[in-house]
This record gives structure tokens, sequence and C-alpha cells, in this order.
């Protein structure tokens, strides 16, 4: 602490710099006038550490933010079995188009209008029957896409022996060629979806 004319200063906790405070040297500060601005800038560090990471969020379920908004996208986690595969590739057919809040809000109501996303049945599925069940999106071109895709699923285990041994194909091209290959061996995929697909199961990073 220095001392000159009415003024006392302080060395600052925090920054590198000194703190000016107008007292006498026989008067004693009040104990809140040092820790005053030391409380407030520690309150402010809080606030944007909670606001950056509110702003990092992981594909595909915690993705809620609109395209215009700045945020960090981390890679998904890789599925365990083909469901899970099956089930985060018709959510990137569902939410094309639409508030992805939205979709993720409502993703339990439409599971059960899509047999839980069960491979199995929907391959079975008539198109007509399973548009007009209750949880369903109604759009026509999404849905049959999803009944293609099931049946697609089958086929490539069938020849594969599963959809995470088909991804090793992707893998070996890399880049452009396994966008093209998931875009010509999918329905209703276009190039951003495949993209964010790939990005979703973790394997691709959205520049």
């Amino acid at each position: 602490m220095s001392e000159k004319g009415g003024y006392r200063q302080y060395k600052h906790p925090i920054r590198f710099c000194r703190l000016t405070v107008f007292s006498h040297s026989n008067e004693d500060l009040a104990p809140e006038t040092l820790n005053f601005e030391t409380t407030k800038i520690a309150s402010m560090r809080k606030e944007f550490s909670v606001i950056k990471n509110r702003r990092q969020h992981r594909a595909p379920w915690e993705c809620t933010f609109a395209k215009e908004d700045k945020s960090k996208c981390k890679p998904g986690i890789s599925p365990k079995s083909d469901q899970e595969y099956f089930e985060i590739l018709c959510l990137c057919i569902l939410q094309a188009g639409l508030s992805w809040g939205m979709i993720r809000k409502n993703w339990t109501k439409f599971k059960q209008g899509f047999y839980d996303f069960n491979i199995e049945k929907l391959a079975k599925a008539k198109k007509d029957e399973l548009f007009h069940r209750d949880g369903v999106i109604k759009n026509k071109v999404k849905v049959e896409a999803i009944i293609n895709n099931a049946k697609k699923f089958q086929k490539i285990r069938e020849d594969k022996g599963s959809f995470s041994k088909f991804l090793k194909l992707l893998k070996r091209p890399g880049g452009e060629e396994a966008i093209k290959l998931l875009i010509q061996t999918l329905a209703h995929i276009g190039k951003y979806s495949a993209e964010y697909y790939l990005h979703s199961i973790g394997c691709w990073e959205l520049k």
C-alpha cells in the first residue's frame, strides 16, 4: 500500500494494476471497498463461463441452436448398435427444414409414432398406414424415406454383417467420396444431411 495526499493505492488482488481509494491514513477501510471489484470480476467470469458452455454442445441430441447462432458442435459418440445408427439417421431426415429444438423436444412422441424406429417393423410398414399414425410427421416423402432406409439397413446387415462394418467402407476413401457413397446408398439424404449424420455418429467433424 502507498499513500499520496488523500489517496491510498493497493495492489489489485486479480489484475496487474493498483486500486486507488480516497481516504485518510487514520481511517479504516470498509471491508467491501477492496472486495467489491474482485467479486464483480469473479461474477463476470462465471457468467462468461456459463454462456461459453451453453454454446458448446454435442451432436446430435443437444443440437438446438439455429444455424446463425455461434456455437461449437462437438462430434457425436459412436452408436453401439444398428438400432442407434438408424434412429440418428431418422433424426437427420425428420429435422430437415424444421426447428431442431422442436424435433428434439417431441422426440419421444415421434419414436412412438415410428414404432420406436425399429428397423424390422418399419421395413414391413405400409406408407399410408404409417403416415396416419399419431406422432408421425405428416410428410409422405420423409415417411417413405424412413421405410426405404429401414429396408436398406436390412440389406446392409445381410451383406456386411452390421452397419458399423459398412461405415469402414466410408472411412477408406474419406472426405467427399465418403459423402457421395452415403448419399448413393441411403434415401432422402443430401450433402449437408450426410455430413451432419457422419458428424453425429463420430465419423466426421463439421467445419
